[in-house]
């Protein structure tokens, strides 16, 4: 970022923060649009709008582009902005932004291209809208007194709220304008490097200054019900099915509604509608993420328009009626219309009656939501309806569904929910499960106390959880060791299991047997099928403590400290996520009783499953609980109905990489197709056929696999694969054939270091005749790095290096050794395979990819990897000319980017 900052600070001073932050982010902000006019003035005035170039003009000029536009000519609105300014930092979690728009802004009302001629002059100067955001530590610089954090401000854009006073066309040019600029990354900021972590952005009493309608009006319990009614909407319109009776329209009338008349049909989907308070006024926004207008030809329906965009309602306030929320049919219906103006045009008779219906049926669903009134009765006689377990507007994702065909009971928990959770239960045992001491047979001690347990959830069934002893000591062979920051990462599945709760009265007789009133059903973690992995970013300080000798003796008992730790955790109930109650079936129907509880996990960024276009970074796996009765089939696909819901406080810095797309399917897969190459080579001048029949039996050989995992001192990765096998061809000579295959991961980049060496050796039994070997050797080097904005895959490294010793026959079996081995192995395929598998999902799981590094990596034995994604903070240095020895054999590298956060002397990275 090329800019000055405008002030020079020695000395923290904490009563001006809130200012300095101010002016130094403006002084971003200002440096920002001095570099998109600069860019405005290379490229010319005949600008093509391409994605690199609009990207770069994006804070000066913005042309709104229809269909697959690339030119000006293509643009329904033009914007040209002079310098943007954060005006004031209204909460903790919320700023007010000013765009200044020049005047020579011009747009079309009604969303027609501007060379149509029916353009419109802005009439206003500038436009204030509230952004939420969030500071997040970003790294550090040293300072006089000692290190300083640099905060990364991340601008919710595609949540911004409007306050000046705009109509519904530049409502929504102004929407799509800042998801784009959210989308090219530019709503990162940085703040000042002398703050320290505990800095707000703020001043130290920060206070709303925006006057509220009324002083004790709360918006919040009431988006909670607004968010919660949606999601249940979304839930019943997603389970409708044929089976059924056509699905009441008040019932689905938030998350989407269909009509259709004669050869036309509208169906359209809406986002979580929204309260929000702005210059003393109240304001629903309601989103329209998708509509689809079809007509008939013959039998079949055909799409021939499609809308999407944003309106909003006033809303009044009866402080005399206890505050009720109120807004007129005709405000709602007329917003309406003029969000769907674009479409008007197709059979406009119909489509406004369309409306005109929704209006009225949503218009008081949406009343109805906000006074707190749910009117739906569960039927608790019907075997197709559900009840309702219960019901708290103010707690996230616990919902009540009746009238949903396939489950009774969700809740949506995310990762900090969990923690939580685990938080709470490390702080309310009694029973030491936190504390571990261990006498071995020869006198020694070992203890252990430990901090609650960490999770990070992944998107199979399954989470990471961290294990982490607050000191970990004893003594080894050699010397006593206290250990103040290592943690042991597990892979851990789910699962349910279910527990009897007897009612606290006793029976009246001891005869009579008493039968639990109330099962409990737990979702907890399933230690005992837990996985240990490799947690790379702090294992360094037990390699740097231990010899060989010593890690045999501390890996041995990090074995026992877990298979102890891990039969307390589930003895005493502390591996227990969530618990949902469940009454026995006698009980009445007011108690309703579900029988099977489910917990399944849902992610947005598990590249194997799902790819969505421009998902942001901030989404996490995220666990649903579903219960269900024994006849219900099992929920539909989350993904669809999850699709806008965004949970607040989520982590927004994790990478899930699968095991199937980052190791199995494509690292051994690429070894393994090289290694049936190989043995497919047929060398006609070695007599006999010797060596073919020797490399025909190579792979084919079950015991000659081994794979293996290294990791050294540095905390780098290496993982080696070896196929060996040794044939009596005849009764002269012992023919051996042997491929090693070796993986070097550098910790801190996605970059791949791969080495092969093949040999083929001959023994004499005579003990006279030479020996002879012939060895090829080939060093590929996958590395990844930004090209124009986007994740570019590249290889490098040398062909088959020969080795033969001077024998005349071995001579002639190297030169054949290394043509056919040349032949074989071709990188540029490998190539191609890499970059279709990672560029894309990258791209959609870490947009902006160019400013974020690698940290906290994670891989087990299968191959999953699990990293944490940092912005740069520091320059990233090419290293050239490295040269790694491995095995005697010289790999040459190819220039690949690098970087390490260094913080006091020794590397290290977050935890999850």
């Amino acid at each position: 970022m090329n800019f000055s900052p405008v002030l020079t600070i020695t000395k923290i001073d904490p009563d001006h923060q809130a200012e300095y932050n101010t002016r130094y982010i403006n002084a971003q902000l200002d440096a920002l649009h001095k570099n998109a006019q600069k860019a405005i003035a290379r490229l010319g005035p005949q600008l093509k709008v391409d994605e690199v170039a609009r990207g770069q003009v994006a804070l000066a000029e913005y042309y709104y582009l229809i269909g697959g536009g690339t030119t000006t000519e293509d643009a329904t609105a033009f914007f040209r902005f002079d310098t943007p300014e954060v005006v004031e930092f209204i909460t903790p979690s919320k700023l007010r932004l000013r765009l200044r728009v020049n005047q020579d802004s011009y747009y079309n009302p009604e969303y027609k291209l501007l060379r149509s001629g029916r353009n419109v002059s802005v009439d206003f100067i500038h436009v204030d809208l509230d952004v939420n955001f969030e500071s997040r530590q970003a790294g550090y610089v040293p300072g006089e007194q000692g290190l300083h954090t640099i905060n990364v401000v991340i601008l919710d854009l595609y949540g911004a709220s409007v306050v000046s006073p705009l109509n519904e066309p530049l409502r929504f040019y102004f929407a799509q304008y800042f998801k784009y600029l959210q989308d090219e990354g530019h709503n990162l900021l940085y703040t000042l490097q002398y703050f320290k972590k505990t800095f707000p952005l703020t001043p130290r009493s920060p206070a709303v200054r925006v006057p509220t309608p009324l002083p004790e009006l709360d918006v919040r319990p009431i988006n909670s019900r607004l968010r919660l009614a949606w999601f249940k909407a979304s839930l019943v319109a997603l389970n409708a099915s044929r089976s059924h009776t056509k699905v009441n329209p008040e019932c689905i009338c938030l998350s989407e509604y269909s009509n259709e008349e004669f050869d036309t049909r509208l169906h359209v989907k809406f986002g979580i509608p929204e309260l929000s308070i702005s210059s003393g006024s109240v304001f629903l926004r309601i989103t329209v993420t998708e509509g689809v207008l079809y007509d008939k030809r013959g039998i079949s329906w055909n799409v021939i328009d499609r809308i999407d965009g944003t309106f909003t309602i006033k809303v009044g306030v009866r402080p005399h009626l206890n505050n009720e929320l109120f807004f007129a049919l005709e405000e709602f219906n007329s917003r309406l219309l003029s969000c769907f103006d674009p479409v008007l045009h197709h059979r406009r008779d119909r489509l406004v009656n369309f409306l005109e219906k929704y209006a009225i049926i949503c218009n008081d669903v949406i009343l109805k939501v906000m006074a707190g009134i749910d009117d739906t009765v569960p039927h608790f006689d019907s075997e197709i309806y559900g009840g309702i377990v219960a019901k708290d507007v103010n707690r996230l994702g616990l919902i009540s569904t009746p009238h949903v065909h396939s489950f009774d009971y969700v809740q949506v928990l995310d990762r900090y929910s969990l923690i939580q959770q685990l938080q709470t239960l490390h702080q309310t045992d009694t029973r030491g499960t936190y504390t571990w001491t261990h006498r071995a047979p020869d006198g020694r001690t070992f203890h252990a106390h430990f901090a609650p347990l960490r999770i990070r959830l992944l998107s199979d069934n399954k989470a990471l959880i961290w294990v982490v002893p607050k000191e970990l000591s004893g003594s080894s062979l050699t010397s006593p060791f206290v250990f103040k920051d290592v943690s042991l990462a597990f892979e851990v599945p789910l699962k349910t299991s279910d527990e009897e709760v007897w009612s606290k009265l006793s029976p009246t007789s001891a005869f009579k047997f008493h039968i639990p009133d109330t099962i409990l059903h737990h979702l907890c973690l399933d230690l005992d099928r837990a996985e240990f992995v490799l947690e790379l970013s702090n294992i360094g300080e037990v390699l740097s403590f231990a010899n060989d000798a010593d890690l045999q003796t501390i890996g041995g008992y990090l074995n026992v400290i877990w298979s102890n730790f891990s039969k307390q955790l589930v003895e005493n109930g502390q591996h227990i996520l969530v618990t949902t109650p469940v009454y026995k079936a006698n009980a009445t129907p007011a108690d309703y009783i579900l029988t099977t509880v489910k917990g399944f996990t849902y992610s947005k960024v598990d590249v194997n499953r799902h790819n969505f276009d421009k998902v942001p970074a901030s989404v996490e796996p995220t666990l649903i609980v579903v219960g269900m009765c024994n006849h219900r089939q099992f929920p539909i696909d989350p993904v669809k109905v999850l699709y806008e819901l965004v949970f607040d406080g989520a982590n927004k810095n994790s990478l899930y990489v699968s095991r199937k797309c980052f190791l199995e399917d494509h690292i051994l897969r690429l070894f393994s197709r090289i290694n049936d190459k190989l043995a497919k080579i047929a060398f006609p001048e070695a007599g006999g056929n010797l060596w073919t029949q020797a490399l025909s039996t190579l792979v084919d050989a079950p015991d000659g696999r081994t794979l293996t995992f290294k990791i050294d001192a540095a905390n780098n990765l290496y993982c080696e694969w070896t196929l060996r096998k040794q044939e009596k061809i005849t009764e002269t000579y012992d023919i051996s054939c042997e491929i090693v295959n070796q993986l070097f991961i550098e910790i801190g980049t996605p970059n791949i270091k791969m080495a092969g060496t093949m040999s083929i050796k001959s023994i004499p039994k005579d003990g006279v005749s030479h020996s002879m070997e012939a060895r090829a050797t080939w060093s590929p080097s996958l590395y990844f790095h930004m090209e124009n904005g986007s994740l570019q895959v590249r290889w490098d490294g040398s062909l088959p290096k020969v080795f033969s010793s001077n024998d005349p026959r071995t001579r002639a079996l190297g030169e054949d050794l290394k043509l056919k081995v040349i032949s074989s192995v071709s990188f540029a395929e490998w190539e191609d395979e890499f970059r279709k598998a990672f560029t894309g999902p990258w791209q959609t799981a870490v947009p902006r990819a160019g400013s974020f590094t690698l940290a906290s990596p994670v891989m087990n034995s299968n191959g999953d990897v699990v990293f944490e994604t940092y912005y740069h903070t520091s320059p990233v240095e090419p290293v050239t000319n490295g040269t790694t020895v491995t095995n005697g054999s010289s790999i040459h590298l190819s220039p690949v980017l690098t970087k390490h956060n260094i913080l006091n002397g020794s590397v290290r990275s977050a935890y999850a």
